[in-house]
C-alpha cells in the first residue's frame, strides 16, 4: 500500500512538472512546433482543447501603423498576434511563431530578440519566437525584418493558446492558423533613392564551394560595398572593393560560409545590384 501511495504521488508530481512547463513554451520545454506548420507536431490545440473560451487568432505583418501583404527586401517589420477569448475570462496567454519559405520550409528573414516574457528557441535548425512564460495580455508584438532579396512568398504559421491558469492542458483552449498568413514580394524598392540595377553582376559557376566568382559589366570606377547575406537577413561577409571602369571579375572567398542560400550584393552608395548563390 504505501509503495503503491508513493507511486502514485510521484506520478502526480511528474505530470505536474510537465503541464507546468508548456507556460513556459513548447519549443523550449519540449522542441516541438506547435503552429500547424508543415514541419510541426500538430498545434497547440492538440493538447490545449477542452476549455471554454472559444478564443479567436487574429495575425498581421506591420509597417508602422500600416497592415501589408507585402514585403521590401531588408526591411523591419511587427508581426500582431492577438487572441481573443469569445467566452470567458482567460488568465492568460501563450503563443508560437515561425516565419517559412520555399518547398524545404527554411526559416526566412529573422525575429529580433523579444523581450520580456518572450524568447527565441531553435528546433530542427528553425528560430521560432514563443512565450517564455504566462501573458497576462492577450496581444504580442514581434520586430521581424525580411530577407535582402525577393525569395517569393513568406508563410507566418502561428499557434496560440487561452489558459485557464489552472497549470494543466485542462481548461485551455489552443488555437492557430488553418492557412500561414502570406506576404509576397513588394516590386517597391526598400532604398527608394538606390536604382535597381545599373550595372551587371553574373555569378559565374553556381553552386560554389571555396569561391565566389562574379562577372561585372557596365561599372563605374570607383568604391564598392560586396555583402553576402545568410537567408536571417545577417551580413555574413562584408568587404570594400576598387572596380575599374567597364567589365571584370573579381572573386570573393566562401570556404567558411554556412550551407545553403545566400544572396551577394554589390553597391556604390548609388546603385546596388543582388544575386542568390547556394553554397554546397
Amino acid at each position: 500500500m504505501k509503495l503503491k501511495f508513493t507511486y502514485v504521488l510521484f506520478a502526480s508530481l511528474l505530470m505536474s512538472v510537465f503541464f507546468l512547463s508548456n507556460s513556459g513554451g513548447a519549443g523550449a520545454q519540449q522542441g516541438v512546433d506547435r503552429t500547424g506548420s508543415p514541419v510541426g507536431s500538430g498545434s497547440c490545440a492538440s493538447c490545449h482543447n477542452s476549455g471554454t473560451f472559444a478564443p479567436t487568432l487574429k495575425v498581421e505583418v506591420l509597417d508602422g501603423s500600416d497592415i501589408v501583404t507585402t514585403y521590401q527586401p531588408g526591411k523591419d517589420y511587427k508581426l500582431s498576434i492577438v487572441i481573443d477569448a469569445t467566452s470567458g475570462t482567460p488568465s492568460g496567454y501563450g503563443f508560437q511563431a515561425v516565419a517559412l519559405n520555399g518547398m524545404d520550409n527554411v526559416e526566412i528573414g529573422s525575429f529580433a530578440a523579444p523581450g520580456m516574457g518572450k524568447r527565441l528557441t531553435t528546433i530542427n535548425d528553425r528560430t521560432y519566437v514563443e512565450q517564455s512564460e504566462t501573458s497576462n495580455e492577450n496581444t504580442f508584438l514581434l520586430d521581424w525584418t525580411a530577407p535582402q532579396e525577393d525569395v517569393g512568398d513568406i508563410r507566418f504559421y502561428v499557434g496560440g493558446n487561452a489558459s485557464d491558469g489552472s497549470g494543466s492542458t485542462n481548461g485551455d483552449n489552443g488555437i492557430f492558423l488553418e492557412n500561414p498568413l502570406t506576404l509576397s514580394f513588394s516590386t517597391v524598392s526598400a532604398l527608394a533613392d538606390f536604382q535597381a540595377v545599373a550595372f551587371g553582376m553574373q555569378i559565374l559557376g553556381n553552386p560554389v564551394s571555396s569561391q565566389i566568382d562574379l562577372l561585372l559589366n557596365d561599372v563605374e570606377q570607383g568604391t564598392y560595398l560586396l555583402e553576402v547575406f545568410n537567408m536571417q537577413g545577417q551580413v555574413v561577409r562584408s568587404q570594400q572593393q576598387q572596380l575599374l571602369e567597364g567589365e571584370q571579375r573579381i572573386s570573393l572567398a566562401a570556404n567558411d560560409l554556412q550551407k545553403g542560400l545566400h544572396i551577394v550584393r554589390l553597391s556604390n552608395g548609388k546603385a546596388q545590384i543582388s544575386r542568390s548563390i547556394i553554397k554546397q
